[in-house]
């Protein structure tokens, strides 16, 4: 199938070619348009055989990526996390180019605190919400879509899922409302002070090794006022090595209330696994 766009002459131009199936996301013809890397115009003197011969060779370059939808009515695309090459050290990792089912599920629990009768005075509402190495920030974009927050911020710490984050709120129309910002746990200079204090704190799946524990409880205690009334919820997947012990202790020594989220039988709420 191929794509078309009008020169500034008013005639058209093939400018690409791609699947039918992934015609018409949005109804707009230039969103999709865009996610293509430009056909050289050498290519295209050469006609559409050439063309097809082209877009084969080069596929993955030409390959669309349609976003993902989860059942709660929010877009996000994903990244290569090994954009930076292959590598077995967790810098050379972008963990947070894809979306972990912890963030999943912490959007669908976001859903449940609006929708069932009575749990929404554990969620404020109508303030502002941060979301801590939001990656590709499906949780902050659910809050922000429920209407539960008047603004968002999405913070992550690496400029390739800042920009990731920047396209997740093209795709929901929701630039009026959520910003992405750098925030880096282990560099106080970031910790975005002066800003408004938010009323609601989420985050999930960014405790994940030993050293982090310390500087994310820090960080946490920098962005909550004491005495204030701001929430925070952080969905966590244990891992061994995520020194979740060290956490408990440090958020504990800031003045943090902890309650764990339990099911009817007191049962840790555990193994939600969102789509």
């Amino acid at each position: 199938v191929v794509c078309w766009c009008r020169r500034s002459d008013g005639t058209e131009c093939a400018r690409s070619l791609h699947s039918a199936e992934q015609v018409g996301f949005g109804g707009e013809s230039k969103v999709v348009l865009s996610k293509f890397k430009a056909i050289p115009c050498d290519v295209w003197d050469g006609g559409m055989s050439a063309v097809a011969s082209y877009v084969c060779a080069t596929r993955e370059q030409h390959k669309p990526q349609m976003p993902h939808l989860t059942k709660d009515g929010v877009y996000y695309f994903q990244a290569d996390p090994y954009s930076r090459g292959k590598g077995n050290e967790l810098d050379a990792i972008l963990t947070g180019s894809v979306a972990w089912d912890g963030g999943l599920a912490l959007a669908k629990l976001m859903l449940w605190l609006t929708a069932e009768p009575g749990a929404e005075a554990l969620l404020p509402v109508g303030t502002s919400a941060l979301e801590l190495g939001a990656g590709t920030g499906v949780v902050g974009l659910t809050l922000a879509r429920l209407g539960v927050a008047s603004s968002v911020v999405l913070t992550d710490r690496e400029p390739e899922v800042l920009e990731l984050q920047q396209r997740n709120i093209a795709v929901n129309g929701l630039g009026s409302r959520v910003t992405s910002r750098h925030l880096d746990f282990e560099d106080v200079s970031t910790y975005l002070q002066g800003a408004p204090v938010p009323g609601l704190v989420v985050a999930s799946e960014v405790l994940y090794v030993r050293d982090l524990a310390r500087s994310l409880a820090r960080t946490l205690a920098a962005l909550v006022v004491a005495g204030s009334s701001s929430a925070v919820y952080l969905a966590y997947r244990h891992r061994e090595e995520a020194g979740l012990d060290e956490f408990v202790n440090e958020v504990a020594a800031e003045g943090f209330g902890m309650e764990r989220l339990e099911d009817d039988c007191g049962r840790c709420v555990a193994g939600s696994r969102g789509t």
